[in-house]
């Protein structure tokens, strides 16, 4: 599940990315679904997992900030994108911990779902912001 990014130099190479990170995100929800439908919570897995789909995120953002087609934009818009790579990190960050402390306490499993199927779902809204804001960019 750990594809390394490309090198960005255009912007239908940004597009192509994003839409493999989106498919990654639907193997996701599609594992966590599997692991519920089995019924035994694997918590410390799931944590290690997040914590190397994190790396490959980090890397995709820093690709983006530094070699994708927005980087030498200072635009509000853009500033704001750039903050939520920070803000989605350190949310994935903290779900990342707590499923590395979860226990068999009943909601917790239920708890993380929920909130990384958020997590996924923030994740996708900001792609879709990018790449509204690259198209016109791109005019």
């Amino acid at each position: 599940m750990k594809p390394q990014p490309p090198k960005i130099g255009s912007l239908q190479s940004l597009f192509e990315e994003h839409r493999a990170l989106q498919a990654e995100c639907q193997q996701w929800r599609d594992w966590w679904t599997e692991l519920s439908e089995m019924g035994a919570p694997h918590f410390g897995e799931m944590g290690d997992r997040l914590a190397t789909f994190r790396e490959h995120l980090a890397s995709h953002f820093r690709h983006e900030e530094t070699d994708g087609p927005l980087a030498d934009r200072k635009t509000p818009e853009v500033r704001a994108l750039w903050q939520d790579h920070v803000e989605l990190l350190s949310n994935l960050d903290l779900l990342i911990d707590r499923l590395h402390a979860c226990g068999p306490e009943i909601g917790c499993w239920g708890d993380a779902r929920r909130d990384f199927e958020s997590f996924l779902d923030r994740l996708c809204q900001h792609d879709e912001a990018e790449n509204r804001l690259m198209s016109a960019a791109g005019e």
